[in-house]
């Protein structure tokens, strides 16, 4: 969730949200490194409903190169590195206004686990 003042065209709250579902198809050598594919959806609500452009949702898919290891407190991490297609459907005043496809080069990284002191 994210909120912007001061901007005219900005002014606002707006919800980001991915769901993305996976498969880790082979491991490169003895490396940490897998290929990976995915498909998900994502989406993004503002409540401004004029702006198109703050609301819009769809399909995505990808591959990427994920590696997975250890982090500090036995915790995990994993990062990515990969392209996917998106083809996000705007809407405006809570219809469909327009819709765009795009291929989006990215990095993610991750870190979690348990590091409660116990």
């Amino acid at each position: 969730m994210s909120n912007t003042w001061g901007s005219e065209d900005e002014d606002g709250y707006k919800l980001d949200g991915y769901g993305e579902q996976g498969i880790d198809w082979v491991r490169l050598g003895s490396s940490r490194w897998l290929f990976n594919t995915f498909v998900g959806v994502a989406g993004t609500v503002s409540d401004q409903k004029e702006r198109y452009w703050d609301n819009k949702a769809g399909p995505r898919a990808g591959l990427k190169l994920r590696w997975e290891g250890p982090a500090p407190g036995s915790g995990w991490s994993n990062m990515a590195i990969g392209v996917r297609a998106e083809n996000y459907q705007y809407f405006g005043d809570n219809q469909p206004y327009d819709s765009d496809t795009r291929f989006v080069l990215f990095l993610e990284a991750a870190v979690g686990g348990d590091w409660k002191k116990r």
